[in-house]
């Protein structure tokens, strides 16, 4: 059993995010954000982003990432770059296509946790920190 702070128990329980050409991890998440829940879990906000990427995509995320990531190669590069500076809250994906596309960055798909520093328990905000997906 695993707990996420947005509750999600469906088959759209994951994060998405990208790695550039040096291996760094480029997300899109809000640091802010984190630190609130990061307080609710540990009541501090001493923590580290934890990444864990699936070795399976599911099938019906698999075919909405294809599907989402045509939608994109359709805009011009300035609708791409807007959408990247509008704030989408929980579009992880169209973040993560938008960069792959503009950036050439690979993306992955899985599990995104907070691990606290003090005891080294990780909460896993989207998805189930398996290597695969519960669905």
């Amino acid at each position: 059993m695993y707990t996420t702070m947005t509750m999600q128990t469906n088959e759209m329980d994951f994060h998405a995010w990208n790695v550039d050409v040096q291996g760094n991890i480029r997300d899109q998440c809000v640091r802010k954000y984190y630190d609130d829940v990061s307080t609710f879990w540990f009541s501090h906000c001493d923590y580290t982003l934890v990444y864990k990427k699936w070795k399976a995509v599911p099938e019906y995320i698999r075919y909405k990432l294809e599907h989402d990531a045509e939608q994109v190669k359709r805009l011009s590069r300035e609708v791409k770059i807007t959408l990247l500076k509008t704030k989408m809250p929980e579009r992880c994906c169209m973040y993560t296509l938008l960069k792959h596309d503009l950036f050439k960055w690979d993306y992955q798909i899985g599990s995104l946790g907070l691990q606290c520093q003090h005891s080294g328990r990780i909460v896993w905000e989207f998805g189930n920190g398996q290597d695969y997906s519960d669905f």
